[in-house]
């Protein structure tokens, strides 16, 4: 039986704002949540503490296919103009817009 490969991941730099640091949090299954991708994470940056996680988006899993290959991960991450918001694009072009005050997501339509 021959394997789908996945393709490299993303380069995705974290956000700084504040003094926190924000980034994807990745292949987190091993640490309780429900899927390895679509997960925003906040970091203390003076202590490197995590501050809180947030599902961004579901990742819908076959299971007749390879787990690996079928995480979509982050592929751009931006703060906006507001700096209350952070736009989050996966790698299948899906835009997020998270409010980090109330930590909330709404998907954005193209």
């Amino acid at each position: 039986m021959e394997y789908e490969k996945r393709a490299p991941l993303p380069v995705v730099e974290p956000v700084v704002h504040e003094g926190t640091r924000y980034e994807e949090a990745q292949f987190q299954k091993s640490e309780g949540l429900d899927q390895n991708s679509g997960y925003l994470a906040a970091f203390n940056v003076a202590t490197g503490q995590r501050k809180w996680v947030l599902k961004v988006y579901e990742v819908r899993y076959d299971n007749d296919e390879e787990g690996d290959v079928q995480d979509v991960f982050f592929k751009k991450l931006e703060l906006g103009a507001d700096a209350e918001t952070l736009y989050v694009t996966n790698e299948e072009e899906r835009r997020f817009a998270v409010d980090l005050v109330r930590r909330t997501v709404t998907e954005l339509r193209p």
